[in-house]
């Protein structure tokens, strides 16, 4: 196991190097959504013409615009995000991305929609008061993994801030405090944990000698040890009050669990003598984010591709604060701006610190940005831009924050609603569910208006919906069947008339904004890409941005859509090495054929009948032999000329999925071949080669949903197929079987001559952007649930990889009874027992497993 961990920091130290340094592009305007750092119509116009020189689509094929929402975890419970993830991932084939929080915030109910608590580590025992409530860490690691989760929200309210309140000497240095909550506005900061705290002294206290220290001594028992700041390198100099400077000390240890403020009962100051009247107390907050993003990138492998409501006064300028922060400002007392240090004003007044100490989350952007991956983030407390029509170009839109750290901020829209007389309507403040399918039709509305090329990311609260529902049916009454329909409809053309209007790609956040970056930097360093005969070649380039090279890895091409005479013979290549997945597309609107890069996102290991041979129930062979070979699967015919080969792929279910992933090559010109896929729900889709042009033709007649040949012939190269382009029966509708749905059956059918033979390397689906696949040895995570485990428990692991065992263990994440193990490698063999005894024996292979042990003496994967 600890081979694969130095590895792993091998591998983000490359990281860190190839995200190297780059001054940030000078702005116009150092407000982040000052419409001066925007491309203006002539600027627009100048990039659509190099874009169209370089037979560069605006918008994947076969789209027009780009919907995609941005949900804030505000409110969010289990069951909201299970809902939303079964209604547009599970239902409706729909790519769309929940956000959770990072950390724990300090403001507000939010029950567990959460990554780590205020310590930097995942949530302890016992944290959320009911299973219910929220994820577990083992599940909202997997959900990332899966897709389910896009991105981040919630780093507003990450300090640091200060509480500043009264003290009453005691005898040997003791300062009391009062209760804490009589101090702190609404108890809001008194009953928030603080991820580090700084005891700020007020009246330049002179540490004695041998008294450096001082210790915090908590109403829950227990005690925290903190020592004086020494360097001040930094230029901070905290204050409570503007006559006079303060000492500051900070933790002893590392990051130190501290229930809330109002848990302090006392300070035990090391000079009796030392008058002190005030101690304000501070939170230190970039080492515990930084450590956070650091452990998700390095260990796990998940990045931070996009915040939402991150602190507006991480960048300069006052407009910007006004705009973004205005609600924020009123609780600072009316100040123009946020105070630099904490300034004592009344006994019971503090302010918060944003912007200026070095502490701040203004000034974790380098480690986040240029080493951890984060490129977008959206501006505290920014609603959405109501009624704009956003070129793709323009979705995202440069910006510099005080460190000098240049990051993308992310726009979102607010579609408008008005009643039948076209007046406002009444509940258009509100951006929960009670709004969003109507915000959804109002955007389709004017998407078929004809404003091509645009793109919105529609600002919402999913899960903030009051009162709280007792019923999941009652949420879905605010998601009707008729917008669902159109929407699913406008993604995937299911309707004849769908096929023939405009067509609208729904999609996540960071997949939209990653596709607007791509775009905006072929449009500014058109050298880049470069044609010869069928081949086309990118070179990436330096984000002048975030700095680094852009694209950092072909899935960030996904959706680049090149137009091209022979999309049958076209390779692309970046930076010399061929980009594998392309999906082959017939002539657009403007009579051009073209292809698209596909990022690759397995969801699976690659679909195998090897996998199945010890089953021999799940595998039926008529009419051919069916072989491994150093290749992949060989399938030869025999004398009858037609073939079948047919897998049951078990529990297979490829939510999410939005294409598939196929690498077949016939031996012969005269093979024909195809692969129908029955889902679970009804559906049957058949993919076949261009020799065959009917969906009936050589292949028995049936009922079919969806069907898909190639624009010309593969030619036995690597295929995507993307479900947006699957040509649907007469009898589809919206709401019915999907390509993604739970499968029942994977049929491969031949029709060639005997001998014959069909190669099969690669059968998967796919969801780009998320995780790529594993190779041996990478580290996976693998939890589950055991009966009787309680919180301290331990989960034994007996590990056997390239011939050696060894032995991990865990600990129970939580009170739910969830272990983790988070440093498997792939291949490997685990035993894993929990405390009452269960086992279960694994082999690791898939990216994230769950196991079950509470039933029976051996586990089984859920």
């Amino acid at each position: 196991m600890l081979g694969l961990g130095i590895m792993t920091k091998v591998k983000a130290a490359a990281r860190s190097l190839q995200r190297h340094a780059n001054p940030a592009a000078p702005l116009r305007d150092p407000t982040p959504l000052s419409a001066a750092n925007r491309l203006g119509p002539e600027d627009l116009a100048q990039r659509h013409r190099v874009l169209d020189r370089l037979g560069v689509r605006r918008l994947p094929y076969p789209f027009s615009g780009i919907l995609a929402l941005a949900s804030d975890t505000d409110g969010s419970s289990r069951a909201d995000y299970e809902f939303y993830s079964r209604l547009f991932v599970a239902e409706r084939g729909l790519d769309f991305g929940d956000s959770v929080r990072l950390i724990d915030s300090p403001v507000g109910d939010f029950p567990g929609m959460k990554l780590f608590g205020w310590n930097a580590e995942p949530p302890p025992a016992g944290e959320y008061r009911a299973p219910a409530d929220g994820l577990t860490f083992f599940e909202t690691l997997r959900e990332a993994y899966l897709g389910n989760i896009d991105h981040f929200h919630g780093l507003m309210n990450s300090g640091p801030k200060i509480v500043v309140l009264p003290v009453s000497p005691a005898a040997d240095g003791m300062l009391v405090l009062p209760d804490a909550d009589a101090f702190c506005r609404g108890g809001i900061h008194g009953a928030a944990p603080m991820p580090a705290l700084g005891i700020l002294l007020h009246g330049r206290v002179a540490a004695p000698d041998g008294a450096a220290t001082l210790t915090v001594a908590l109403r829950s028992g227990g005690t925290v040890g903190y020592r004086r700041v020494t360097d001040t390198a930094t230029g901070w100099t905290p204050k409570l009050e503007a006559e006079g400077a303060a000492t500051l000390f900070e933790p002893a240890g590392e990051i130190p669990v501290v229930p809330a403020v109002a848990d302090i009962r006392s300070i035990h100051w090391g000079d009796a003598g030392t008058p002190v009247t005030t101690v304000g107390i501070v939170n230190l907050h970039r080492a515990a984010i930084a450590r956070c993003a650091d452990r998700l990138s390095c260990r796990y492998g998940i990045r931070l591709p996009l915040l939402t409501d991150c602190t507006a006064f991480a960048f300069a300028g006052e407009g910007s604060a006004d705009h973004h922060a205005r609600r924020n400002l009123e609780m600072l007392q009316g100040d123009p701006l946020p105070a630099r240090y904490g300034r004592h004003k009344g006994r019971d007044v503090f302010h918060a610190c944003y912007v200026d100490d070095l502490e701040s989350f203004a000034y974790a952007l380098p480690e986040l940005a240029r080493d951890l991956g984060l490129r977008f983030i959206n501006p505290a407390g920014w609603t959405g831009e109501t009624g704009a029509d956003m070129p793709i170009l323009n979705l995202i839109v440069p910006a510099t924050a005080r460190d000098g750290q240049g990051v993308y901020v992310a726009r979102r829209a607010l579609a408008p609603l008005a009643d039948r007389d076209g007046a406002p309507d009444p509940d258009s403040a509100n951006q929960g569910t009670l709004t969003i399918s109507r915000r959804m039709a109002a955007l389709l509305d004017r998407f078929a208006e004809g404003p091509d090329g645009c793109a919105w990311v529609l600002y919402t609260h999913l899960g903030n919906l009051r009162p709280k529902p007792a019923d999941p049916g009652d949420r879905k009454a605010h998601f009707p069947d008729s917008v669902m329909d159109r929407l699913q409809d406008a993604m995937f053309g299911i309707t004849a008339a769908a096929r023939t209007a405009p067509r609208m790609m729904f999609t996540r956040a960071s997949l939209a904004y990653d596709y607007a970056r791509v775009l905006r930097g072929l449009a500014e360093h058109p050298g880049c890409l470069r044609r010869s005969r069928n081949r086309i070649d990118i070179s990436s380039w330096t984000d002048p941005v975030l700095g680094g090279r852009c694209p950092d890895a072909v899935d960030e091409l996904n959706g680049l859509t090149l137009q091209t005479d022979d999309p049958a013979g076209c390779a692309v290549f970046l930076d010399g090495r061929p980009v594998p997945w392309l999906a082959r597309n017939p002539p657009d609107e403007g009579g051009r054929p073209s292809i698209t890069v596909v990022g690759r996102g397995v969801l699976h290991e690659p679909l195998s009948p090897a996998a199945f041979a010890s089953l021999p129930d799940t595998v039926t062979a008529e009419n051919c032999r069916a072989e491994w070979c150093a290749d992949g699967l060989a399938i030869a015919i025999d004398a009858s000329g037609h073939a079948c080969l047919r897998v049951d792929p078990g529990e297979l279910t490829p939510v999410g999925a939005q294409s598939l992933l196929m690498h077949l090559a016939a031996s012969s010109a005269g093979l024909s071949y195809c692969v129908e896929i029955d889902t679970r729900t009804g559906g049957r889709f058949r993919l076949f080669d261009a020799a065959t042009t009917d969906p009936a033709d050589r292949w028995p007649a049936g009922p079919l949903t969806a069907w898909y040949a190639p624009f010309g012939s593969a030619g036995g190269r690597a295929l995507a197929i993307p479900f947006a382009g699957l040509r649907w029966t007469a009898a589809a509708r919206p709401g019915g079987p999907l390509p993604s749905h739970p499968t029942a059956a994977v049929t491969i059918r031949l029709h060639g001559a005997a001998g014959d033979r069909l190669m099969v390397h690669n059968l998967a689906f796919n969801r780009p952007g998320v995780r790529p696949p594993l190779g041996d040895g990478d580290p996976l995570t693998v939890g589950g649930r055991a009966d009787g485990a309680m919180p301290g428990d331990r989960v034994v692991a007996s590990v056997t990889w390239n011939g050696r065992t060894t032995q991990a263990q865990t600990q129970v994440v939580d009170a739910a009874g969830w272990f983790l193990f988070d440093d498997l490698p792939c291949g490997a063999q685990a035993t894993i027992t929990a405390p009452t005894g269960a086992t279960a024996t694994i082999d690791v292979r898939r990216r994230t497993m769950a196991l079950d042990l509470r039933h029976g003496a051996r586990g089984r994967a859920c």
